[in-house]
């Protein structure tokens, strides 16, 4: 999956849904940014395959409070077609 800087992000993101509902076996399909997850804290590495796979690396979601925040980063949650 290529981005060329042309799209607008609305449609980049319909992209995106339609890519990852066709190549995961995902119920939920959500957005943040690298940005967003570094300013509450973690940690974001980039772990392909699959293409543009990141893990976010955190060790206390246990923490019910930290799960939440983790939750809140993301945005526009979508139940997979």
């Amino acid at each position: 999956m290529v981005h060329d800087g042309t799209e607008e992000p609305e449609a980049l993101k319909e992209r995106l849904i339609a890519h990852v509902a066709s190549n995961l076996n995902s119920k939920w399909i959500g957005f943040t940014t690298t940005s967003k997850l570094g300013a509450e804290g973690f940690e974001v590495r980039l772990n392909e395959p699959p293409e543009h796979h990141y893990d976010i690396l955190t060790p206390d979601l246990e923490d019910l409070d930290r799960f939440e925040t983790l939750s809140k980063t993301f945005t526009d949650r979508r139940k997979a077609a």
